[in-house]
């Protein structure tokens, strides 16, 4: 994999990056830190094209998908991590994916963007006729759907709990007295 160096950090005069714990890192660590001018985004070069490539791609599959601009940060999440497994670098003829984990990526589990989901429902009682799983139609159903995603991905893989253990209420114990 790359271990590059970092040597300049070059931003655009955002509040969130002038500050004096960041100078102080960056002076600590012999990283050269400059400031563009406002508003010009040829100065940040590489990166503000990468971003704006990434915006135009979110917008093009919310817009071909005919999904809520809710879902703009699943968009742009997921233009990233196509474009990090399927756009080639010429110099290296492997993708950034390959390049960093030194291991070809797996793309055989994507899928197109604003494809319907379904949850699936089996921790409830079900007998033979109920529905198994249903559309998801509300932001709070999305919440549910992408929560365990982003959990995983922000705290890593959690431990898996069967839903199938009993615990006895504090009526079965009464009852049974």
């Amino acid at each position: 994999g790359l271990q590059p160096q970092v040597r300049v950090v070059r931003i655009d005069k955002g509040t969130e990056f002038l500050n004096q714990t960041l100078h102080a890192y960056f002076a600590a660590e012999g990283i050269l830190h400059q400031t563009s001018i406002a508003r010009t985004p040829k100065q940040n070069g590489v990166v503000e094209r990468q971003n704006h490539t990434l915006v135009e791609a979110a917008r093009t599959m919310l817009s071909a998908a005919k999904v809520l601009l809710f879902f703009w940060a699943e968009a742009i999440a997921t233009a990233c991590f196509t474009q990090n497994r399927s756009l080639v670098i010429p110099r290296h003829e492997k993708t950034p994916y390959h390049i960093i984990n030194d291991r070809k990526p797996s793309v055989k589990f994507f899928h197109i963007f604003g494809s319907i989901c379904y949850i699936v429902i089996d921790g409830e009682n079900l007998d033979k006729i109920k529905e198994k799983d249903k559309i998801v139609k509300m932001s709070n159903e999305l919440d549910l759907l992408f929560s365990p995603m982003f959990d995983e991905l922000l705290n890593g893989p959690s431990q898996v709990v069967s839903k199938s253990s009993v615990v006895p209420t504090a009526d079965e114990s009464i009852q049974r007295q």
